[in-house]
Parts: C-alpha cells; sequence; structure tokens
C-alpha cells in the first residue's frame, strides 16, 4: 500500500501546530514573543541541545540581537522550516572544529 500523498502545505501546516503549540508552553508570559532562554528551551524540546555560541548563531541568523530577544512564532517557524536552521549551525560547527 502506498502512502497518502501528503502534500508539502499540508505537512507544514501539521508542523505549524505542533510547533506553536510547544513555542506557546515556552513562552512563558504568553508575551507572543521568546527570549533567549525560552528559545533555548523550545530548542531543547524539539531534541536539540545547542551551546550558547550555536544559540546566539541562531538568534542572529533570524535578525534577532541574543541580549534583546524577541522572537515570534512566524519568525521562528520560517526559520525552522526554511533553512531547518538548527542543521545549518550543526554542519558550520562541525567544519570549524575540523579545522582546528
Amino acid at each position: 500500500g502506498d502512502a497518502p500523498d501528503v502534500d508539502a502545505a499540508e505537512l507544514k501546516l501539521l508542523q505549524q501546530a505542533e510547533l506553536r503549540k510547544m513555542f506557546n508552553k515556552v513562552d512563558r508570559g504568553n508575551r507572543g514573543q521568546l527570549n533567549k532562554d525560552d528559545f533555548e528551551l523550545l530548542l531543547m524540546a524539539l531534541g536539540h541541545h545547542l551551546s550558547m555560541q550555536e544559540i546566539d548563531a541562531c538568534l542572529a541568523d533570524m535578525g534577532q540581537n541574543p541580549n534583546e530577544c524577541e522572537l515570534t512564532f512566524d519568525l521562528f517557524f520560517e526559520w525552522w522550516t526554511d533553512s531547518m536552521g538548527v542543521e545549518a549551525i550543526r554542519k558550520r560547527h562541525q567544519r570549524a572544529a575540523s579545522k582546528k
């Protein structure tokens, strides 16, 4: 039996609902924005344990100042689905580490 063909847009919607649930969980003040600590918690919930440098790099990727982070869901979701940002950063760090 072939798996039903779920189109990309549908998949994205499913993913969006899941991510929004997690985003809302770590958005403790229900401000609709995450600070750096919240963002770190969100990544952990998604199974990614990153160093502070990596977290700063992720935020910088999204145009956020890590020290005054106001990360909205839309910005996070776009980054997450577009670049799978975490993977990109992992690779970048591995390359940097292997040069030493």
